[in-house]
């Protein structure tokens, strides 16, 4: 997997990456938020939703994030745009880290 761009907005905001999986591009919102399909709507950018589908997950520490993100990968398709609300920041971190992104060497 290969992401060759990932911006850090300040604040609350979310990491945002171009994600390229398999023959799949997408872009991912990893951000620390409670479960609110509102803050997905603040998070991605209006011509996301113009491109393909917008796929909104919850990700907590309760559960595997890599299990959670196998699952959500193997339902995008190209041009789909992957949000995803993480309980903390280090279920933020497990999910950067799953998706080949490490945030200290950013």
């Amino acid at each position: 997997m290969s992401i060759p761009n990932g911006t850090t907005p300040p604040g609350n905001e979310p990491i945002i990456l171009d994600v390229s999986h398999e023959d799949a591009r997408f872009t991912a919102y990893i951000g620390v938020s409670a479960p609110d399909i509102e803050r997905a709507a603040e998070w991605v950018h209006a011509e996301q939703f113009e491109l393909g589908e917008v796929h909104v997950a919850s990700l907590d520490a309760s559960s595997p994030v890599a299990e959670a993100l196998a699952e959500l990968l193997f339902n995008l398709n190209p041009d789909d745009t992957l949000v995803l609300l993480c309980d903390s920041v280090q279920t933020q971190e497990q999910a950067l880290r799953e998706l080949g992104y490490t945030p200290d060497a950013a």
